[in-house]
């Protein structure tokens, strides 16, 4: 009978455990900790980086398909948010390779930003494998957790929850309750933008461009229009996330524009 007690009590710990854990890896869930050595020689703790948005990219040394989708999460996430002092990423193999075969990878793919290696307890605690992203919130919550090859769609729906998550950072979101309507297209931009701005005829307008960091690139006012639009050339600004302002009178309007390179 003790036996069949015990047995009982060690299956009863076990699935509570493994309960606890799944629970753990769902979005909206405090983020498992981890620690991983780069291979330029540091440490990364996830603990660490409270008070960032933190960019997880799990991939296999010798992947093909992780090859193919890296370059993606370097053009269209870290050449994006680079500039963004709340902003991490890290790459983590997760096949557990020699520092020559991710670094083999990292030549291959082009990846500039930090890569991890030995991670193939990470992708056991978060319940996921290769080939796949997650995002950790500036209070250290799960926001996002790819179930797909981090393929163009999904780096782009990464990239969305990232922007969400820092505009909730600097404070900006609730300036995007718009008074006045505006509209920047093509948004990503690379070189010229036009800007609807649904004046309403109020008074002297003004059109400002401010980094994340607050520092103002671009000002004009009373900007002259064609067909209703400002058009502005973005060809010298680097590529990241820019904060688009608008002013008639007493009514702004605020929006983000994205410039990539």
């Amino acid at each position: 009978m003790k036996k069949l007690y015990s047995q009982a009590l060690v299956l009863g710990l076990i699935l509570f455990a493994t309960s606890q854990l799944s629970f753990a890896q769902e979005v909206g869930s405090p983020a498992l900790d981890f620690t991983v050595k780069t291979l330029d020689g540091d440490t990364f703790t996830l603990s660490e980086q409270k008070g960032n948005v933190v960019f997880v990219f799990l991939f296999g040394f010798s992947c093909s398909h992780c090859q193919d989708n890296a370059p993606n999460t370097q053009t269209s996430i870290y050449d994006v948010f680079k500039d963004n002092p709340n902003f991490k990423a890290i790459a983590i193999d997760v096949w557990d390779g020699s520092d020559a075969s991710v670094t083999g990878f990292r030549s291959r793919t082009g990846l500039t930003y930090p890569i991890g290696t030995k991670g193939r307890s990470i992708m056991d605690d978060y319940v996921t494998t290769y080939d796949r992203i997650l995002i950790i919130d500036a209070d250290g919550t799960l926001r996002y957790k790819a179930a797909d090859e981090a393929t163009s769609t999904v780096v782009a729906e990464a990239a969305d929850t990232v922007r969400k998550y820092l505009g909730e950072i600097s404070g900006v979101e609730e300036a995007f309750e718009n008074k006045l309507s505006l509209n920047v297209y093509p948004n990503p931009a690379t070189n010229l933008i036009s800007i609807a701005t649904g004046s309403a005829g109020l008074g002297n307008k003004s059109v400002s461009i401010t980094d994340l960091r607050g520092r103002t690139v671009h000002h004009i006012t009373n900007p002259a229009e064609a067909n209703g639009l400002i058009r502005l050339d973005v060809s010298d600004y680097p590529g990241g996330v820019y904060l688009v302002r608008f002013r008639e009178a007493e009514m702004e309007s605020l929006t983000r524009l994205i410039i990539t390179r």
